[in-house]
């Protein structure tokens, strides 16, 4: 098992606030966690072997990825990973789900969005689809054109979203 010990040293494996073991991937963006047992922990664990000239079979496959699995059991590092939203100092960070990982800061009165550094991990379920990134700049009135309302109405649909919303 010298690829399972390679594998150690290039993967950064950890486990959640419950147990679980992730493989903690960084690329352009933020780094985020991929489930050890997951489809996309095994695509990389397959890439790694490939650029070594190693062909993994399925039962190899699966005896690597229960090494990885074991060796996060006995790590003594928990990080606490969450799934697209994550409490983060006095507000809360998004996943936008785009394939830069880019997060979005709120706090009151101030929205950051944060395409490096952060320091949530999150993790993707497969059904995860992308979310529209804030603009830097908004304009309400741009919604009326879609709303069959009073412009009185419009306004206290408005408030009520701001307020839903705090």
């Amino acid at each position: 098992m010298r690829f399972l010990a390679s594998l150690l040293k290039t993967l950064p494996i950890i486990r959640d606030q419950n147990g679980r073991p992730y493989i903690v991937m960084r690329g352009a963006g933020n780094a985020y966690a991929i489930p050890v047992n997951g489809r996309q922990a095994k695509r990389v664990i397959r890439e790694l072997a490939a650029a070594q000239d190693h062909k993994l079979g399925r039962y190899e496959l699966d005896d690597i990825v229960q090494g990885l699995e074991e060796h996060a059991e006995s790590l003594g590092t928990v990080r606490k990973v969450w799934s697209r939203v994550a409490p983060s100092g006095d507000g809360i960070e998004i996943d936008c789900g785009d394939e830069n990982h880019t997060h979005v800061h709120i706090l009151p009165g101030h929205v950051e969005v944060v395409m490096k550094n952060s320091g949530v991990l999150f993790f993707r379920t497969p059904i995860s689809q992308p979310m529209a990134i804030p603009a830097a700049t908004g304009n309400l009135k741009l919604l009326d054109k879609y709303l069959n309302m009073s412009p009185i109405d419009a306004i206290l649909l408005v408030a009520w979203l701001s307020f839903t919303l705090a």
